[in-house]
């Protein structure tokens, strides 16, 4: 996505509010930062801009966040390990030739509570007696070198819980999978059901708009999915923390079935309220810095003429120690980017609502028209220029 720096909307409204950014005060800097983030929640949503959408594969279930075998006992003869032909040691293999494999649901994820299951299960210790099924299954490397997929069959499982003494939740389940390494990453997108306890549901930061069967982009063979949003809920747990702090709204789709989803995501519009960056001060995981790291400054007029200036706002998601400068890419900062295709919508609108609190109506009204053509010369874009329509998707009715 082409962007444009904070910087370049500060110019630009100074200009047509007639301020001068060398004398720019905290104040005056203040009020177009507020009418810019207010403007760019109005512009966020009023089209299907391509700039902030993104169409995202989803498997639903419970997500996963690590996958490790569990320790297996060493054969033994005399108290000394007995060893392989390669040298390695040989393990105790049982009559099913399974080993168990222990998978960690993950934790910023909507919890699995045992009262959920089926009725009386939690009661009656019976919830491991129901199976789980791994969807976008993981695989697992056996002594022939050949992958097998852990989708191959249903488990039944044991299990550990969080917070056992309010409402219990599942945290890992131990199942017995075929013989061999398991080879999971983070990136596989493997998710869990359980089988007494349907969770059809994904996670996902931005609003959902669009739900189908296959990938829009390549075909338009493609079924239309039901889904219901519901609000992400509050976890105590610290992996939470950098997720809200950044205003990025997480919610949680809701399917009918644990097919594999194609998802039209719109990013969360940026909340811009930060102020200038303080080389003395360490930031709290939350806090918001505005900041131009091409000239090493936080000044509202760019220091140095020979250098480039994209003077930008900064969320802190770490705790960011003294003199830890905001760039991307960084451990502790993450740039609040904005469309480019909103320029010319925001300096007007933003300089219009400028002049309005200050009682220039007529020269706002005039600014407000300027932002108006701007946003349909960038409709006139997209659909007449660049010729882009959504493709239609066609139901199968045979």
């Amino acid at each position: 996505m082409k962007t444009v720096p904070f910087s370049a909307i500060l110019a630009e409204s100074c200009q047509l509010i007639g301020l001068d950014r060398n004398t720019l005060n905290d104040k005056s800097f203040a009020a177009i930062r507020d009418f810019t983030n207010r403007r760019l929640s109005m512009i966020w949503d009023r089209e299907d801009w391509p700039d902030i959408q993104e169409i995202q594969q989803l498997w639903p279930g419970t997500a996963i966040s690590n996958v490790v075998a569990a320790p297996i006992p060493v054969l033994l003869e005399n108290g000394n390990e007995l060893l392989q032909e390669n040298g390695e040691p040989l393990y105790f293999q049982n009559a099913e030739n399974t080993i168990p494999v222990v998978i960690t649901l993950a934790p910023n994820y909507p919890r699995v509570y045992l009262r959920d299951f089926s009725e009386q299960a939690w009661q009656k210790g019976t919830i491991g007696d129901s199976y789980i099924n791994v969807i976008n299954p993981f695989f697992i490397l056996n002594e022939e070198d050949e992958l097998v997929s852990a989708a191959a069959q249903q488990y039944t499982f044991e299990y550990t819980v969080g917070d056992e003494t309010t409402d219990p939740y599942i945290t890992t389940v131990t199942a017995q999978m075929p013989w061999g390494t398991p080879k999971w990453t983070p990136i596989s997108g493997s998710t869990l059901e359980f089988v007494n306890n349907r969770q059809p549901i994904a996670v996902v930061a931005g609003q959902a708009i669009g739900c189908w069967t296959g990938d829009p982009r390549k075909t338009s063979r493609n079924r239309a999915e039901s889904y219901i949003v519901e609000n992400m809920p509050n976890l105590d747990t610290n992996t939470t923390v950098s997720t809200e702090i950044l205003s990025q709204d997480l919610f949680v789709l809701r399917f009918a079935n644990f097919n594999p989803k194609f998802v039209l995501l719109r990013a969360t519009a940026p909340f811009l309220f930060g102020t200038r960056y303080d080389p003395t001060l360490a930031y709290s995981a939350g806090s918001q810095v505005y900041y131009d790291p091409n000239q090493g400054s936080a000044a509202y007029n760019p220091p140095n003429k020979n250098l480039p200036v994209a003077g930008n706002f900064w969320n802190a998601y770490f705790q960011a120690p003294i003199g830890t400068l905001p760039a991307n890419p960084s451990n502790f900062w993450r740039l609040m980017e904005m469309p480019f295709r909103f320029k010319s919508y925001l300096v007007n609108a933003v300089s219009a609502d400028f002049l309005r609190s200050e009682g220039r109506a007529t020269e706002a009204d005039s600014l407000e028209g300027m932002a108006e053509f701007a946003v349909q010369q960038q409709i006139d874009v997209l659909i007449r220029q660049q010729g882009q329509i959504q493709r239609m998707n066609m139901v199968y009715t045979y």
